[in-house]
């Protein structure tokens, strides 16, 4: 049976609009969207506008790139469990872990940040901490290989 508290609101906007539709839904106490983009259809014909581009692109691109942490530190806990650890600790291996998880957010925070900032491409600031802990994760791979 249906919620009757629930609805579906589907709009349409332009992309220089974003933010004040935002502000307006959150001002009314709506706090949870999904986003689609479409680009390069229509009049645009492949043109792609940007308004205060930068954090309106960096967490669309987020969107994209935080479902890939699992893979990303599968390629990383992989290579370390391999590894023969029987004269290190648990304690030991459960602060690396925590040390590499930690290390990791604090890259994609920092990336994030630069990105809302306009320092760094949006696309470069979400997926800047995958490409490096993937690339982490394939050199201790082919390492213990």
């Amino acid at each position: 049976m249906p919620n009757p508290n629930l609805h579906k609101i589907e709009a349409i906007i332009q992309p220089y609009k974003f933010d004040d539709v935002k502000q307006a839904l959150l001002d009314i106490g709506i706090d949870g969207m999904t986003i689609s983009e479409v680009r390069g259809h229509g009049r645009q014909k492949g043109h792609s506008e940007t308004y205060r581009g930068a954090e309106y692109n960096v967490d669309l691109h987020l969107k994209l790139a935080v479902p890939f942490i699992c893979t990303v530190m599968g390629l990383i806990s992989m290579p370390l469990g391999m590894r023969n650890l029987r004269g290190s600790s648990l304690a030991n291996n459960i602060g690396a872990g925590l040390l590499i998880g930690s290390t990791y957010w604090f890259v994609l925070a920092l990336a994030v940040s630069l990105g809302h900032s306009g320092a760094l491409p949006p696309i470069v600031a979400a997926w800047t901490a995958n490409g490096i802990f993937a690339a982490i994760g394939l050199f201790l791979l082919l390492g213990t290989v």
